[in-house]
């Protein structure tokens, strides 16, 4: 493991994870994604450990220690429990052949998306569609209400006339 420091809020890598958190269109060219918290960071396979102090417990293939004023504009939030991370953004799937599947159209709040999503993770659903018009999933409140639920679940995005289509 590899362990780095970060004392600039300037620094390339810390416009990256903000970009990663804030900006849709980045996440999807880069294929990454950046989640907050110390269970997220402890429970899905990171690649990416941004963190305040170092831990053991979380194995990555690379920790960023880092300032609680970095930490703080990496996450946007005003209390961050000390961990971010950075991790493969999950690939859309071919749901066709799921029973159980949770339809989100245009759902508009990232909070009320992340608990559906979160709901269906815990009614063992196995599979989420979610329509033109519908909040991105992965938006940093929607992580964030969901609490990892978008990294057990299969999802795809699909018009509703596609998903007419379906036997």
């Amino acid at each position: 493991m590899v362990t780095k420091k970060i004392t600039s809020l300037q620094h390339p890598l810390v416009n990256h994870w903000i970009q990663l958190r804030l900006e849709r269109t980045y996440r999807e060219e880069t294929q990454r994604v950046l989640v907050v918290g110390e269970k997220m960071a402890r429970e899905l396979p990171v690649d990416t450990l941004i963190a305040l102090e170092p831990s053991s417990q979380i194995k990555v293939q690379e920790t960023y220690l880092v300032t609680e004023p970095i930490l703080k504009k990496i996450t946007g939030l005003h209390q961050p429990d000390g961990f971010a991370a950075e991790l493969a953004l999950p690939e859309p799937q071919d749901l066709r052949a799921k029973k159980s599947l949770l339809i989100l159209d245009q759902i508009a709040d990232p909070g009320n998306l992340g608990t559906l999503l979160r709901t269906a993770l815990a009614l063992n659903w196995e599979g989420v569609i979610v329509t033109p018009g519908t909040v991105d999933l992965f938006n940093d409140k929607a992580l964030r209400a969901a609490k990892g639920a978008h990294f057990h679940l299969p999802y795809a995005r699909l018009t509703t006339e596609e998903i007419s289509q379906f036997n």
